[in-house]
């Protein structure tokens, strides 16, 4: 099984002998509560995702970019009285890192990869936000420096774990239909 560049660290794999996740057809059920019906195939990565979600830097990440946002989004209501475009960087930044959490829950890669993608455009949409925020005095240019590299460097992440999974999934595709 290929590992999603989004769960690795450093490059390596975190998979350790000792923590060998077995499980059966009838017991195929995650610590969340989900379960999965797919092939074997999709079963395996769907196990493998709720095993190391929580060893996703992305996802710890986005976790960490969701909490500032919230902070900024109280900053703005109470300080600022300003409600409308909070809110709305409020969803499209916590939502980030709530489609993340969803694809690494996903029991395919194609699902996998089209969560990848929406939380590409929430990243996008919560730049624009930043950007309005901004131009109209709502937040300091140091506030928005800052806000502005953790979202760049999400946005990035997650246009390489897009790429990959791309190509790994049209590589596997390719492979499928050359087999007799």
């Amino acid at each position: 099984m290929t590992i999603p560049l989004s769960l690795r660290r450093n490059g390596k794999s975190e998979c350790r002998q000792s923590r060998q996740l077995v499980v059966s057809k009838a017991d195929s059920s995650c610590a969340n509560g989900a379960v999965s019906t797919g092939t074997a195939g999709s079963l395996k990565f769907f196990l493998f995702n709720c095993y190391f979600m929580s060893k996703s830097i992305v996802y710890d990440k986005s976790v960490a970019f969701a909490t500032r946002i919230m902070r900024m989004c109280n900053y703005l209501h109470d300080n600022k009285k300003e409600y409308i475009i909070s809110n709305q960087i409020g969803r499209s930044g916590t939502s980030i890192g709530a489609n993340i959490s969803e694809a690494l829950n996903s029991i395919s890669y194609k699902e996998y990869l089209s969560k990848m993608y929406i939380s590409l455009k929430e990243c996008r949409e919560t730049l624009y936000w930043l950007d309005i925020l901004a131009k109209t005095g709502l937040i300091t240019t140091t506030q928005y420096n800052s806000m502005h590299y953790d979202c760049c460097e999400l946005f990035r992440m997650l246009t390489a774990i897009a790429r990959t999974t791309r190509t790994r999934l049209n590589a596997t595709n390719k492979s499928k239909k050359n087999q007799p």
